[in-house]
């Protein structure tokens, strides 16, 4: 039963009887407030495989989706009338990064362009997290904002990115992100990775907990 499991649920912000559900069986979709639903089929990926992940942009026109077992990144430019599948060995996307493990999406609210991906290892271990700022072109960019290190680790030496990962964009200001996991981070475009003051793990080793 592909309602056994709904790890997301996005609402169209400007038509709210049109909701995508990410199932544990695939994405369905609803056109008429949840009365009833539909399978959504993509190309490219295989049908009744997890979905993560599901995000609808502010204006209602794109949709952003993660599914299948290595998390391949689905984008609907229509909302929801038809997808495709983002990746890496088109040349459509320069930068995309290569098939990893789970993988959270956050869109900008104010500016739908801004588009971020935070990834993990298909082992959990911290991946990186990409961006692109032309989400709404046919060519995405995409670019690497933050690479495992160590000043950078949100999934920690336990390689909890499987379960513990969120990502959102500042309400206001597209260049600014926060990424939780085992310790919680904030990024922009003027100050790069910062471990916040209260960290959210670690235990009393660590110095921010």
């Amino acid at each position: 039963d592909p309602w056994a499991a709904v790890n997301r649920i996005a609402v169209n912000p400007t038509n709210a009887d049109m909701i995508i559900a990410a199932t544990q069986k695939g994405l369905y979709q609803s056109n008429d407030h949840g009365s009833t639903w539909d399978p959504i089929a993509i190309s490219g990926v295989a049908n009744g495989q997890s979905a993560a992940d599901v995000k609808w942009s502010s204006d209602g026109i794109y949709i952003w989706a993660a599914v299948g077992g290595n998390n391949k990144i689905v984008v609907s430019p229509n909302g929801g009338f038809s997808w495709n599948r983002v990746s890496n060995a088109s040349p459509l996307y320069p930068g995309f990064p290569a098939t990893q493990g789970r993988i959270e999406i956050a869109i900008s609210p104010s500016d739908p362009n801004y588009v971020y991906l935070s990834i993990a290892t298909t082992s959990g271990a911290t991946y990186g997290v990409y961006r692109t700022t032309d989400a709404k072109s046919d060519t995405s960019h995409w670019s690497v904002i933050g690479v495992k290190g160590p000043l950078f680790d949100p999934f920690g030496s336990n390689n909890q990115g499987w379960y513990d990962n969120v990502i959102a964009v500042n309400p206001t200001d597209p260049n600014k992100i926060y990424e939780g996991g085992v310790d919680f981070y904030t990024w922009s475009d003027q100050s790069d990775w910062k471990l916040d003051d209260a960290g959210l793990g670690g235990g009393t080793t660590n110095p921010y907990y």
